[in-house]
């Protein structure tokens, strides 16, 4: 029985378990403005990396902190932007 346990609680892991990979497609400065326009490609994976579960295109803005970037999702809703994509991860 306690190897039943131990068997249903490694595999319920395994199902939780995944991991997500950005690949920046875009790289933008405003000319005038400390922002800077990001777009990315995130691909989410369960199990393996050869199981793509979800993938997303993504629009950022991000201002300029001085020694760091403080970035959000422009495809929200509030704008014209829209996040392309399909699966798990939205």
């Amino acid at each position: 029985m306690k190897k039943i346990i131990i068997l249903i609680a490694f595999a319920a892991l395994l199902m939780t378990t995944g991991c997500l990979k950005r690949n920046v497609v875009a790289v933008n400065d405003h000319p005038g403005r400390p922002l800077t326009m990001v777009e990315s490609l995130d691909n989410y994976w369960a199990f393996t990396p050869g199981y793509v579960i979800g993938q997303h295109y993504r629009f950022w803005t991000c201002t300029d902190q001085g020694d760091a970037l403080d970035c959000k999702v422009e495809c929200d809703g509030e704008t014209d932007l829209d996040c392309i994509g399909f699966g798990w991860g939205k």
